[in-house]
């Protein structure tokens, strides 16, 4: 039997809000809070693992994209929301996997601001080549960026960000 893209798409969105929502159901009901064991450990692992694992990997199913860079940033942010649905005295013994998302996502923010860093270093070499350029603004600033950071394409659109605040607001 063949899926439709569309079916497998909505498959794995239903099941995305099912994890999310039975996890959330789980700690924050009466229902939920009667069904839970005396040793809330293999529980407390299993809605970790719901959190950083399954539902990263339905989320990319539902969009179609999969690639290991979204699967990283989708698993911090999946430890991140396992902080605000599980309460605090259930993960007293897990911490630091909670304060490994953080840890990622601070990362992250390190390695974007270092590349602005870059951009900015790199900012008056950009503008002799626009300046000594005989095409138009629009056409120099992309070809002395492109010249200047071939393969970072965090930074190309930044600077396709940057021309387009210039031509509507500074021309």
């Amino acid at each position: 039997m063949v899926l439709h893209k569309k079916t497998v798409s909505f498959v794995a969105l239903f099941l995305l809000l099912l994890v999310i929502s039975s996890n959330y159901v789980l700690y924050h009901s009466s229902f939920g809070l009667q069904s839970l064991p005396a040793d809330l450990n293999g529980v407390v692992v299993g809605s970790i693992l719901d959190l950083s694992l399954v539902a990263p990997l339905l989320f990319l199913a539902w969009q179609r994209k999969f690639s290991l860079k979204h699967f990283i940033v989708l698993m911090a942010i999946g430890l991140i929301a396992a902080r605000f649905i599980i309460p605090s005295e259930y993960l007293a013994s897990f911490q630091t996997v909670m304060w490994l998302g953080v840890g990622i996502e601070g990362v992250l923010i390190l390695f974007e601001l270092s590349l602005l860093f870059m951009l900015v270093k790199n900012v008056p070499p950009i503008l002799r080549r626009i300046k000594s350029s005989s095409l138009p603004l629009l056409f120099s600033f992309s070809r002395a960026v492109n010249e200047k950071f071939p393969n970072q394409t965090f930074l190309h659109i930044l600077c396709s960000e940057m021309l387009m605040f210039y031509y509507a607001f500074g021309t």
